[in-house]
């Protein structure tokens, strides 16, 4: 499947030079999702995150990179400016399907998407091993908006960028990739 985008010529130029890291990217977003859904305690088989559709996710935020770094002539984006982007794309895209809610916790699947792109956002700043669920808890005011406007107001990369450096937000999303 990730091949035959390869080969489409909107997207031949951005595979040639990034081909490897959007592999990895995707796999580390479906990564993500599945130590999300362990942290949240819903059955794994009650939702799904298809692989294209993550695919997705990652190639429009490589593509918006691309054309930011080209116009900016620089050649590294900021961390915050890549969770931004990221996780501005799982805001449109809405990857998470749900195939069936457990009765037990429906209220967990409610805005599934949008904490999805927050856990995301967070593990990328922060980095798995520096900042967990627990530590959110501080946060929970600031989680509850965000997820409103997440869902209910017009985000787009540069809104996420601009809360992430007004909370003085220090990307550590370099070190988790390696």
């Amino acid at each position: 499947m990730l091949d035959d985008y390869e080969k489409d010529p909107k997207y031949k130029a951005i595979f040639k030079k990034n081909g490897k890291k959007i592999k990895e990217r995707v796999n580390l977003l479906v990564e993500e999702f599945g130590d999300y859904i362990d942290g949240i305690n819903i059955p794994k088989d009650s939702v799904h995150l298809p692989v294209e559709l993550a695919f997705d996710v990652v190639r429009n935020y490589f593509i918006d990179l691309s054309r930011v770094k080209e116009f900016h002539n620089i050649e590294h984006a900021k961390g915050i400016k890549i969770a931004a982007y990221q996780t501005s794309w799982l805001l449109r895209i809405k990857p998470v399907q749900i195939i069936h809610i457990d009765p037990q916790n429906v209220q967990r699947y409610v805005l599934l998407n949008e904490h999805f792109a927050f856990h995301t956002m967070v593990s990328q700043l922060y980095n798995r091993s520096t900042l967990n669920n627990n530590d959110l808890t501080a946060w929970n005011k600031f989680i509850d908006h965000l997820i409103y406007h997440f869902h209910f107001r017009n985000t787009n990369p540069q809104s996420i960028e601009l809360m992430l450096e007004a909370i003085d937000v220090q990307a550590t999303w370099n070190k988790k990739e390696k």
